[in-house]
């Protein structure tokens, strides 16, 4: 027999309110194992529905666990990723998105030498303003070093490089200072010459620098090779398997930019810091937070973002999920 629900009548009103729990409530009533094994299929690119049919939860569940993991694990990239280092050499590179009624365009760079996702920008348009937005996380995360960049023919990058990654000169006086280029810093181009959408030649040319200081950071950061941008295409690669809204040919359409970009933050956390890169570190290497299922050692030398100043090790998204904020920590005491 179904139980009775509690009931209340206002003051001003004939009719009885039913006291039924919160949304967040029942959320929250999910076993942890469960809510963690939804995350980490939406961290992969399984489908909502897929997620419904399997575990038998409402779809705006699993869209709100989506959209509050995509909320914190910014603020975990914000506290951990975006912090002055030798980055070494960045690529950057657009994806065109798919959404209702519009086209959106995601800007995304990596660091090459320790494959990690340095952040992502999303606009309607494929402008000057997402490029510099773009650089100004890069930014956020560079150390005053030899930075070479590794993008293609889109002119909007030398622009916003040349503009984001300037000093002012302090004089004291009340004006505004002049602001003075940081030193050591190239770029590259990689550009592809296409027929009936194919390519048929690759130039690449060294904009900004010499060739010798681009050959000696690209020997530091990739151990040699030519210049180019196989590095962030492959991180695009990944992110097109992951959400399905950046799928070339399909149907799935995001209808909110917002959503699509929690899920863009729940993608490159996950891939900072739960995911083995071979070409870094191997499994065998590393282990995981907690002390279950730990399988060894750290590599004495530091070459993956999971363990590069970042993380002692790479974590399973339970761990990641326990992450704290200190700056949201703190407003919160100051707010109690």
């Amino acid at each position: 027999e179904r139980p009775a629900r509690a009931s209340f009548r206002l003051p001003s009103s004939p009719f009885n309110l039913a006291n039924r729990r919160s949304n967040s409530v029942a959320r929250d009533s999910l076993p942890t194992d469960t809510i963690v094994k939804i995350i980490t299929l939406l961290a992969h690119g399984c489908p909502r529905q897929a997620i419904v049919a399997a575990f038998g939860v409402d779809e705006r569940t699993v869209k709100h666990l989506e959209e509050s993991s995509g909320k914190h694990c910014e603020q975990v990239h914000q506290h951990l990723v975006e912090q002055p280092r030798d980055l070494g050499q960045v690529q950057g590179d657009e994806i065109r998105a798919k959404a209702q009624g519009r086209i959106l365009w995601l800007a995304m760079a990596i660091q090459v030498q320790t494959r990690l996702w340095l952040g992502g920008v999303l606009s309607t348009s494929r402008d000057m303003a997402l490029i510099t937005t773009l650089i100004q996380q890069v930014r956020r995360c560079a150390l005053c070093r030899s930075l070479l960049f590794c993008v293609d023919g889109c002119k909007t990058y030398i622009a916003a490089i040349r503009h984001v990654f300037r000093e002012p000169i302090r004089t004291g006086n009340p004006v505004r200072p002049c602001l003075r280029p940081w030193d050591s810093i190239f770029i590259a181009q990689v550009v592809k010459q296409y027929a009936q959408k194919r390519v048929i030649g690759v130039t690449r040319r060294v904009v900004q620098g010499t060739r010798a200081q681009v050959e000696a950071l690209l020997q530091k950061t990739q151990g040699g090779g030519v210049i180019n941008t196989a590095y962030i295409e492959r991180l695009n690669a990944t992110f097109r398997s992951r959400i399905t809204a950046l799928v070339r040919r399909g149907r799935a359409l995001a209808r909110q930019v917002s959503t699509l970009h929690h899920v863009m933050y729940l993608v490159g956390t996950v891939y900072n810091f739960c995911t083995y890169h071979p070409a870094c570190v191997s499994p065998s290497t590393c282990h995981t937070v907690g002390g279950a299922g730990s399988v060894g050692p750290l590599p004495s030398q530091p070459e993956s973002p999971i363990i590069c100043g970042l993380s002692m090790n790479c974590c399973c998204f339970a761990s990641l999920r326990r992450a704290g904020n200190p700056q949201g920590d703190e407003d919160a005491r100051q707010t109690r």
